[in-house]
């Protein structure tokens, strides 16, 4: 049986807010990526190329806008529910 392994590239996507009940700043992470395969075609249906993936990569870390409502402290959580 052949095994195929591809690789791609990854993008790490950083949000930064305030906590919403205490006010400290907040870092939120994420990490894109994708693989460069015969799958992962173009509209014409020849394969990506790496910068191509790269770039879809990069548009989907751009555009990624986390909830609000993550930006909250677990600590800060328990104590507004108590």
């Amino acid at each position: 049986m052949t095994v195929h392994k591809y690789t791609g590239p990854s993008v790490q996507a950083v949000r930064r807010a305030p906590c919403r009940i205490c006010g400290q700043r907040m870092t939120k992470r994420r990490t894109f990526s994708a693989t460069v395969n015969p799958f992962n075609k173009r509209a014409d249906g020849t394969p990506k190329t790496f910068t191509e993936v790269l770039a879809d990569v990069q548009n989907q870390a751009d555009a990624w806008q986390p909830d609000p409502k993550i930006f909250t402290h677990t600590v800060c959580l328990e104590a507004d529910d108590a």
